[in-house]
């Protein structure tokens, strides 16, 4: 079974049963969903600066178990190090939540599932590696973009841009 890491905005249309998740249906299919520890701690967020219930944290919580939630270290550190350098130097800010999760899939080497392909632009400098991905829009005013942002792993953003 292949892994797939999802960016926040998927974990969230998927609690939410927002209409956006069934996009993203075929690429999670048959795959085994992981996510990095900024999506939770992202999601925590987003439930703190609603004033959730306690009810709604709790159903939240019990979502997030669908989930392997890929571990931190050293070398994760290092990646988000490296991303946020590489894209300061490039010009390119990157926030720190999305070099997280970009650097949870370098480090793993994971194709990351996300609806905002823009939050990891890439640059010629940055680009070693590039993939592509075989896949037929389910509508026809949405395209996916796949970019890469490392020197040393690809990156694969399988991810919806309205065109």
């Amino acid at each position: 079974m292949n892994i797939v890491l999802l960016d926040t905005n998927i974990v969230s249309y998927l609690f939410k049963r927002d209409s956006r998740a069934a996009l993203y249906e075929p690429h999670l299919e048959n795959r085994e969903l992981a996510i990095s520890l900024m999506t939770i701690a992202e999601l925590f967020q987003w439930a703190a600066l609603r004033n959730w219930g306690i009810v709604r944290v709790q159903q939240l919580e019990a979502h997030m178990h669908r989930y392997t939630v890929l571990p931190v270290d050293i070398d994760t550190c290092r990646q988000w190090a490296q991303v946020r350098a590489i894209r300061s130097k490039a010009g390119l800010p990157i926030s720190p939540q999305d070099a997280w999760i970009a650097a949870t899939a370098l480090r793993y080497q994971l194709p990351l599932v996300t609806h905002n392909p823009d939050d990891y632009p890439s640059h010629s400098r940055i680009n070693n590696y590039q993939r592509s991905l075989s896949y037929r829009p389910i509508f026809p005013n949405l395209s996916p973009k796949l970019l890469t942002i490392s020197t040393c792993y690809p990156l694969l953003i399988i991810g919806m841009a309205v065109l």
